[in-house]
């Protein structure tokens, strides 16, 4: 009787833990399945819940406004100078020009060439051209025609033209005047047109000193390459109207940048009664070679007729300058302007005839 009792107590005891079991078996896999999600899925409500703007009806999301970029910001004018830009090689027989200050107002478009001061931001609209005085015609009314610019001029008159290119620029063009001056030579000077209009007491200078003022065309581009006409006649025409309204004389020559000419910019220069000059003596002085090689280079190279080329802007060539000339003088040289040089060589030419 009593091992029946405990037979049935330990069965029924097992029963009840296995029971149990299951229950609390069911139980953890029904908390894990719906229990733990629903929480999960609640605690991420709550935390993309938009916070309470006080506004009923309206959630801060939908308040808030949409973040916005940034103003742009208005730098103020600085200055710098032309070292700042860079430019390509200017090419052989020529130099970079000295840094000169401009402002951040007075740059529009393009990089100028090296050197020189881009033109001012003009006002909007049609811009319109300035009015350009007739253009001039060659002597006794013929249009001038060359087939090669002037390089050299008459070797019987033993005359040389001195010139200098690339200016005005202030202080550097009064100190070559001084020394012009002290030393009683007239020379020439192609002067950039964009320079000449920035500086017109300079050019007018040049020339009540006795010098003579020639273009070196209006931002001193590369013309010869250009592909359209129109463009070089405008740079040419606008270095024009700067020159003259400067000194009030027309202009009658121009010298090409860098040297660099075709066949179709002497056409052009002509027509508008430009003569082309180039040159036969270069020393190179705008790799900034020692005075002695540069006095000692001009005094081998320059013979009677020659026409030198030299900068503005270049110590050591002014430095150089008075030996230049007292050494041309030593070799029985008289120094001239170009036009001076033109017309003893026109002279020699109709005694020829």
């Amino acid at each position: 009787m009593h091992a029946a009792a405990r037979a049935i107590c330990a069965y029924l005891s097992w029963y009840v833990f296995w029971r149990v079991e299951q229950y609390l078996a069911l139980a953890c896999i029904l908390f894990i399945v719906v229990v733990v999600p629903g929480e999960t899925r609640l605690a991420a409500g709550k935390a993309e819940a938009p916070a309470d703007t006080g506004f009923p009806g309206f959630s801060q999301a939908e308040t808030a406004p949409e973040p916005s970029a940034p103003e742009p910001e208005v730098l103020p004018a600085k200055r710098f100078t032309a070292g700042d830009f860079v430019g390509s090689d200017p090419g052989p027989g020529h130099r970079l020009l000295p840094a000169r200050d401009f402002t951040a107002e007075s740059v529009a478009g393009t990089d100028p060439a090296p050197g020189f001061r881009a033109l001012p931001i003009g006002p909007p609209g049609v811009l319109n051209p300035p009015e350009y005085p007739p253009e001039p015609k060659g002597k006794k009314g013929a249009a001038l025609s060359q087939s090669t610019p002037l390089r050299s001029g008459s070797r019987a008159g033993r005359m040389v033209a001195l010139t200098f290119d690339d200016g005005p620029f202030p202080m550097w063009t009064e100190k070559y005047m001084q020394v012009l001056a002290r030393e009683k030579v007239n020379a020439t000077f192609f002067l950039v047109g964009s320079q000449v209009k920035e500086h017109p007491e300079l050019a007018s200078a040049l020339v009540s000193a006795g010098h003579e003022v020639a273009s070196h065309s209006w931002r001193h581009a590369r013309l010869a390459r250009m592909k359209k006409e129109d463009e070089v006649v405008s740079d040419l025409r606008e270095a024009n109207t700067a020159l003259e309204k400067a000194t009030g004389k027309p202009v009658k020559l121009f010298r090409p940048p860098y040297g660099d000419w075709n066949p179709a910019l002497l056409q052009l220069a002509n027509g508008l009664g430009l003569k082309v000059v180039t040159w036969n003596v270069d020393p190179r002085d705008w790799t900034n070679p020692e005075r002695g090689k540069l006095v000692g280079h001009i005094l081998e190279k320059t013979e009677p007729g020659s026409i030198i080329v030299l900068h503005e802007g270049r110590p050591n060539t002014l430095a150089a300058l008075p030996e230049i000339i007292a050494g041309l003088r030593r070799k029985g040289l008289e120094l001239v302007t170009i036009s001076s040089l033109i017309s003893s060589k026109e002279n020699e030419e109709n005694i020829a005839k």
